[in-house]
């Protein structure tokens, strides 16, 4: 019956579209899906999601890239979760790039890469994702993957407090600490440029 009802769903899933159904519709299939993972009923959660991940739904693609990189009590597939995620950000979804970019970063599925961590982060900061400007800061402090560049470094984990409304942000604080203040006014003067920018050529 399990089995009838999954099928039933993919094809409605595939059909409604056809028949005025919205996207808005599917946003709240997704917020149900997601609901029941939270709540640890897994097998629902797929029966929902899966369908939507396999019509190209960006969210429901990344949390099956987050369920196989073993997030939630999920499994442990790098492979499959690098696949989901490619395809999360494929169709456009910001933290997707960001969750590849970690797993370069941490040699998950795939050898440790700093260089390529750093284009995803990039990519995903282009987005707006906030993980990702954070990590391209830490990136840019160690010089890791990318030239050293303290001030770079100051100006994502600038942007990224911006963003987040934090008055307080300890690796923006604590980077500050090993700065000039030419080098600070410099990194403040970046960091505005680059909202302006919308988050490009920063």
């Amino acid at each position: 019956m399990k089995l009838i009802n999954t099928l039933l769903t993919v094809l409605l899933i595939t059909l409604l579209p056809s028949l005025g159904w919205n996207d808005n519709y599917e946003e709240e299939l997704y917020e149900e899906g997601l609901f029941a993972a939270k709540s640890g009923d897994y097998e629902t959660a797929f029966e929902i999601l899966m369908p939507l991940a396999l019509r190209g739904d960006a969210d429901s693609q990344r949390f099956f890239g987050a369920w196989y990189r073993g997030d939630a009590g999920g499994l442990t597939d790098y492979q499959a979760s690098l696949r989901w995620f490619r395809l999360a950000a494929k169709n456009g979804n910001a933290m997707a790039h960001g969750d590849i970019g970690g797993m370069y970063f941490h040699g998950m599925g795939v050898p440790k890469d700093h260089q390529m961590s750093f284009k995803w982060y990039k990519l995903g900061a282009e987005l707006g994702d906030k993980s990702s400007m954070n990590q391209l800061g830490v990136l840019y402090k160690f010089g890791w993957g990318v030239t050293k560049d303290i001030v770079r470094a100051y100006m994502w984990f600038n942007i990224d407090a911006s963003l987040t409304n934090e008055t307080v942000n300890y690796n923006r604080d604590n980077t500050e600490l090993e700065m000039t203040p030419d080098q600070i006014f410099t990194a403040q003067t970046l960091s505005t440029e680059c909202l302006q920018r919308n988050f490009k050529d920063c």
